[in-house]
């Protein structure tokens, strides 16, 4: 058997394992972008909710000005 012949046949049970390293590798980084969009949807979820409640009290605050504004604008109660 020719020399080069079996310099080849043992490289490749390495190029298996660097074909098992590197799909391990990719499993691993689709785990932590997941991860991280996981984080991403939370956080936009978070912002949702907190311009929601901004909105809320915003509204409530407007509303409170309406009436105090009506109550001055009325005429005064005849005696």
């Amino acid at each position: 058997m020719r020399p080069t012949l079996l310099i080849a046949f043992a490289f490749l049970p390495l190029l298996g394992a660097c074909g098992v390293v590197s799909t391990a590798v990719d499993v691993g980084v689709t785990a932590v972008n997941v991860g991280v969009t996981a984080v991403n949807v939370t956080t936009t979820a978070a912002g949702v909710a907190y311009d929601a409640g901004k909105a809320t009290v915003s509204g409530v605050t407007t509303v409170g000005g309406w009436a105090i504004d009506a109550a001055r604008s009325a005429p005064p109660a005849a005696p």
